[in-house]
């Protein structure tokens, strides 16, 4: 007779996920089948009625508006910092001194758990209206009031908070790289930009992607800098979460949107998830 296993570790962490992620996200995706206005009694008082009419209003242009704002800004927020990050975290992984290594660490460390409103009015301050907007609005060619400068001014924002993630991520799959593969590539003639773009790269792209899909997926849901920084001019779907939550008292649609969000979030990341596992997976059979 066989015994069935249980494994008793495993029943508190999966009981707390139960507990506190999926019984409250099927609440809110309740909660947004209701019609908007509804009192929540009517979900547990047995005369509850589904509808979709909180997810039909999303078809409307304002609402598209919102979510490519969302996601545009944050995938160019997203391809700055990784750009950005990639220089600074060769250069931790490759350092020969171990002092000036750790100080590096040590102060990417401090800039990324800084407070998040101290950072953000921070970077309000620079580029505000007796700052560098200005040098914006001329690089645009527009007024200072402009929404594309104002949106400059997120993407700008989203960067001071992705970048200190994306360089102390980026670590760890360049540490994995075999250093004599630079080496090689130099003996035969290639320049480092070239060293990096035809042979480091293509051989960390996984981890890479998987470091995009991380900030990729903070930017999304981000709330603060876009709320703060956007002065009404662009807004991401978490401040129309917290709008229709907070200010219309509009439970409904904010868990509407909020699932809409969750949707969004988990579709992206498991889209770029597939691309960069089957581009990883060309540079593999390529090599």
């Amino acid at each position: 007779m066989v015994r069935s296993r249980v494994n008793w570790p495993l029943i508190p962490p999966v009981a707390a996920v139960l507990l506190f992620l999926i019984v409250p996200l099927l609440v809110v995706f309740a909660i947004s089948m209701q019609p908007s206005g509804s009192s929540l009694r009517r979900l547990w008082s047995g005369t509850f009625q589904a509808s979709f009419e909180n997810y039909a209003v999303f078809l409307d242009r304002a609402y598209i508006r919102y979510l490519w704002d969302t996601l545009w800004l944050s995938f160019l927020a997203s391809a700055i910092s990784i750009v950005a990050a990639y220089p600074i975290a060769y250069w931790l992984a490759r350092a020969r001194s171990s002092g000036l290594r750790k100080a590096a660490i040590s102060l990417l460390m401090v800039v990324l758990y800084s407070s998040a409103i101290l950072k953000v009015y921070g970077v309000a301050l620079v580029f505000g209206p007796t700052g560098f907007r200005g040098v914006i609005a001329a690089f645009w060619d527009v007024g200072p009031a402009s929404r594309l400068v104002t949106a400059t001014v997120v993407v700008i924002g989203l960067i001071n908070f992705l970048l200190p993630i994306a360089a102390l991520v980026l670590v760890g799959p360049l540490q994995q790289v075999d250093p004599s593969l630079a080496d090689v590539a130099a003996s035969l003639g290639a320049n480092r930009i070239v060293t990096h773009l035809t042979v480091l790269v293509p051989v960390c792209l996984r981890g890479i992607g998987q470091v995009f899909m991380l900030i990729y997926a903070s930017s999304i849901s981000a709330f603060v800098i876009p709320s703060i920084l956007g002065r009404g001019q662009v807004a991401f779907l978490a401040n129309l979460v917290y709008a229709r939550f907070s200010e219309v008292s509009d439970f409904s649609g904010g868990s509407a949107l909020s699932i809409l969000l969750l949707a969004v979030t988990l579709g992206v990341t498991l889209g770029l998830g597939s691309l960069f596992g089957r581009q990883s997976g060309r540079a593999g059979r390529a090599r």
